[in-house]
């Protein structure tokens, strides 16, 4: 159901920039190879992106983007462009049943709180090469939307409360694959810090510390997911990309890394075996 990507140092060097348009040049197999990806967003979604949309857009980070607020200059609606965003690991579960691929994580470069989202369900075709790794330096074109909720402008008991939102790209998006950065390193996040500010962590790739398990999962609503399990350390840990064997009440997990996320309450998703430590 979930293609969760093996960890990959691509090497610790900095992107070059060439002088023109501004973008990573670097080797991969003895060459630069893009990546052409048409991303078809479920939610009012009515064509792609053109490929090179992207070219008359002043680039911006996905920081800039979560940051920013309802005014004159608000992108929410906005084509944009952000420029090489990293690659943190792909959901392939199809959300609606039409063989779209499920959700890419993306954060910028440096995985600091607050530069992290997801683009939401796309329809990914790839021509070049057969995968995205952890690591994959993407520049991104399309919508940028504060999602409120399942159709929450017309379902009010549907939106989130507490003035959440969750920051994605919407519509209809391309992104172009320009080089290789490094495998994200996971924030080290306190339990305090994580529990007084979930919402800044959203996005990012985090690790927490010795947690406790109430229970195991349990079957989410529709029955097409598992809903997250709950700790005693108020945390919850879904499986939408890796489900960690043998939870039940009592299991102590001694290290968790995941990406933080959002969804009505804020959960933490590990990608693969290799960031769960169990307690022994």
């Amino acid at each position: 159901m979930l293609a969760v990507f093996s960890e990959r140092d691509w090497g610790a060097q900095a992107p070059k920039r060439s002088a023109g348009r501004r973008r990573p040049v670097l080797p991969y197999n003895g060459g630069r190879m893009r990546l052409l990806l048409a991303m078809v967003f479920v939610i009012g979604c009515d064509a792609d992106f053109p490929i090179g949309a992207g070219a008359g857009l002043t680039p911006v980070t996905i920081g800039e983007l979560v940051a920013s607020t309802p005014g004159p200059d608000d992108p929410d609606g906005q084509a944009v462009l952000i420029h090489s965003a990293v690659i943190v690991a792909q959901d392939t579960f199809d959300e609606v049943g039409n063989g779209r691929v499920g959700t890419i994580f993306l954060v910028d470069a440096g995985n600091e709180p607050g530069h992290g989202f997801q683009a939401f369900a796309p329809q990914v075709n790839l021509s070049e090469v057969e995968t995205l790794d952890p690591g994959n330096l993407v520049d991104v074109t399309g919508t940028f939307v504060r999602f409120l909720g399942p159709r929450c402008d017309t379902m009010p008991n549907q939106c989130f409360t507490g003035g959440r939102t969750l920051p994605q790209l919407g519509m209809g998006a391309v992104v172009e694959l320009v080089g290789f950065w490094q495998a994200p390193v996971a924030l080290e996040v306190s339990l305090d810090a994580y529990r007084r500010n979930a919402a800044l962590y959203v996005g990012s790739l985090i690790t927490l510390t010795d947690l406790e398990a109430n229970e195991d999962y349990q079957p989410a609503s529709g029955g097409t997911r598992l809903a997250p399990f709950s700790t005693v350390q108020g945390v919850n840990v879904a499986a939408d990309l890796y489900r960690i064997p043998g939870v039940a009440q009592g299991v102590r997990i001694r290290r968790l890394t995941g990406i933080a996320s959002f969804f009505y309450s804020d959960f933490v998703m590990p990608r693969s075996a290799a960031d769960v430590e169990l307690a022994p």
